[in-house]
């Protein structure tokens, strides 16, 4: 390996997880005289606050260029509204950045064509270059078949894969290339464990997500309305999101939860992460996820889990009778049943030890460390 290794990263996503990963990584990489330089796109719309994606380092360059968005119209007209969905191009800006930076190694995030775009010039100027993505053999169904061809037909070109789901651990471009598996970490070393977790006579609920029927909420008031009628009344359920459509409550009338069902409402920052640490157990009940970043959050603040199958972090996660379990969230009775095992409070605290464990394990820190030992062995 060279004295000074330098690392271009060409992404689009801006994302607490992303935050957290790649400052782990320059860490990393500083104790080897690494630099690491991230190349987005300027005036990239996104949901968060600047301080919570946008990652620092000692080592660490941020440059942001010029490029076209296009293809807006077709988003809004299939009821669409964030800004930011488009198809973003490369640019001449972008091969300027990119002969900069000087890479050793290019990591492109996601096959989209921005992303394809510095993987071509990468290529070009002789670097080999790593794909991070989410998409995999194991969940493609969630993806036209337009995305399968497209991601089968670049990710020959790519020299190694970063698997940000479990399920991208076999990626559609797969060519026996070498992998490494770095999921949408939360750094655990941020997330406190909440002390009274465990202890309470009554359990708190915790779902984390738009009130949506995407996210399951239905399944999930109906296992509780099943707990209720059980007998088991020692519960409350926070449902943390957006129900401006009113989904939610809808449900929790027709189904007379109102005295157990708190619904919040949208909340982001401390806000957000108070109100969480308020909860004794996670749950998600999600009919599709790709992954659900928000399970690892849970697990590193030491949380039972109680995770739908259809979450690709369930898998990554949750140790069944260890942690918690993974649940088909449509049999009520199933998922109910397991919901009331975590209101015995000796119960709590063993798994929410455990899941505190998983947290760290999978933290973006560590996996920050793992990726870039992987990056010296196979490239470098």
């Amino acid at each position: 390996m060279k004295e000074r290794v330098r690392l271009a990263i060409v992404t689009r996503a801006w994302a607490p997880y992303h935050k957290a990963l790649h400052e782990g990584l320059a860490m990393a990489m500083k104790t080897d005289g690494g630099g690491l330089t991230l190349i987005y796109p300027e005036n990239e719309k996104h949901p968060f606050k600047v301080n919570s994606v946008r990652p620092v380092g000692e080592n660490l360059h941020i440059q942001q260029i010029k490029g076209t968005l296009t293809g807006q119209g077709w988003y809004q007209r299939r009821g669409y509204s964030a800004q930011s969905l488009g198809t973003r191009l490369p640019s001449r800006q972008m091969q300027a950045a990119l002969r900069a930076a000087r890479p050793d190694l290019v990591w492109v995030h996601e096959l989209s064509p921005y992303s394809v775009g510095g993987m071509v010039m990468a290529k070009v100027a002789g670097r080999p270059v790593v794909v991070s993505t989410d998409v995999g053999k194991g969940n493609r169904n969630l993806f036209p078949l337009s995305v399968r061809i497209w991601h089968a037909a670049w990710g020959l070109l790519a020299d190694g894969w970063i698997a940000q789901t479990p399920s991208a651990l076999w990626p559609l471009g797969d060519n026996g290339q070498p992998r490494v598996a770095a999921y949408h970490a939360a750094d655990a070393r941020k997330l406190a464990v909440r002390d009274a977790v465990g202890t309470s006579e009554m359990t708190v609920f915790v779902q984390v997500g738009r009130v949506s029927e995407a996210k399951g909420v239905d399944f999930l008031l109906k296992a509780f309305a099943h707990l209720r009628d059980s007998g088991c009344l020692n519960w409350k359920l926070l449902l943390i999101g957006d129900d401006s459509d009113g989904f939610g409550r809808s449900w929790v009338e027709k189904l007379g939860l109102r005295d157990h069902v708190e619904l919040t409402g949208y909340l982001d920052g401390e806000k957000l992460m108070t109100k969480f640490g308020e909860g004794d157990v996670f749950t998600l009940a999600t009919r599709i996820d790709t992954y659900g970043a928000v399970v690892q959050e849970a697990a590193c603040m030491g949380m039972p889990l109680v995770v739908s199958q259809y979450a690709g972090a369930a898998e990554a996660v949750v140790v069944p009778g260890v942690n918690g379990w993974i649940v088909d969230p449509s049999n009520t009775e199933e998922y109910s049943d397991r919901l009331g095992k975590l209101t015995d409070a000796k119960t709590r605290l063993e798994f929410g030890k455990a899941s505190r464990l998983m947290g760290e394990k999978l933290s973006a820190s560590v996996r920050a460390s793992a990726i870039w030992d992987w990056m010296k062995e196979n490239f470098l």
